[in-house]
């Protein structure tokens, strides 16, 4: 499939969604729509009045975090291919985790380089496991962190440093037990409100300046996130719901939003859909 009919199968599904959720956004029911066959709008929708609704959609992403995140997906995808589909029980009774902490923009080639970093670990384990009742400070919480892994090449190509955490549970068969770290975000409360005001700048000054394919009789900016689930930052934290967020939006729009006499904020985050009226 190629990107332009990726991103058309996208824009209907969003598009399907959000229909869903907000049926009245026109502020009439809609009779019939369909993706455009040359935008803009990217969608047409015909009312039960038989009026004509164009919708520009716009994808709310953060490129920079997008970016990062899916290096950060292809490393930890490498580093899980390196040991194996299937990884061995794990037979400790010292550690029940192992945690891989993998330098940056790293490669492990197929093949032989897979081969020689999972020997090599699986030495540095029972390593670990064979020293541990000596190994006092490894009994706490923090456990043992190995960071000079000279001693088994090849990991120290591709790693930082090797974490074992403490603890006896025994994990079942098809549970992996050892894992590149878990995700941290440090993000402030403008992280994903910028991106967001230049998509709605740079939507408002294209509509500006670019003929209409199909004629209109309103307009609607329909803004989503979608693929930033995976990638992004949360759009909220405990002590910030993505409704302040969305307040704080509101307060910073342009005062002249033509040629768009309305604009949605839809996040597609299926299941608990939701939706926002910008203006």
């Amino acid at each position: 499939m190629n990107q332009s009919q990726a991103q058309r199968d996208e824009e209907k599904a969003v598009f399907d969604a959000f229909l869903v959720l907000q049926p009245d956004f026109a502020g009439e029911p809609i009779a019939h729509w369909h993706l455009a066959d040359s935008d803009p709008p990217d969608i047409v929708c015909s009312t039960v009045s038989r009026r004509i609704v164009g919708v520009e959609l716009g994808e709310w992403l953060h490129f920079a975090e997008m970016k990062a995140g899916k290096l950060r997906e292809a490393i930890d995808r490498q580093l899980l291919d390196a040991i194996g589909a299937s990884q061995p029980l794990n037979t400790s009774d010292h550690f029940d985790m192992v945690i891989l902490h993998p330098k940056d923009r790293v490669r492990i080639d197929a093949g032989p380089d897979r081969a020689a970093f999972r020997e090599a670990l699986f030495m540095l384990i029972a390593d670990v496991d064979r020293r541990w009742p000596a190994g006092r400070p490894w009994h706490y919480a923090a456990g043992c962190r190995i960071r000079d892994l000279t001693p088994w090449p090849p990991l120290s190509v591709y790693l930082r440093e090797v974490q074992f955490h403490p603890g006896t549970t025994k994990w079942g068969g098809g549970i992996d037990w050892i894992l590149p770290p878990a995700l941290l975000d440090w993000f402030d409360d403008q992280t994903m409100a910028e991106p967001l005001l230049q998509l709605i700048s740079d939507k408002l000054g294209r509509y500006r300046k670019r003929p209409m394919a199909t004629s209109c009789d309103e307009l609607v900016l329909l803004v989503f996130f979608n693929q930033g689930l995976m990638y992004n930052s949360p759009l909220q934290s405990p002590r910030r719901p993505v409704s302040k967020l969305v307040e704080d939006v509101r307060r910073r729009l342009p005062d002249d939003r033509r040629p768009f006499q309305k604009a949605f904020l839809f996040l597609a985050q299926s299941p608990g859909d939701v939706s926002f009226c910008l203006w």
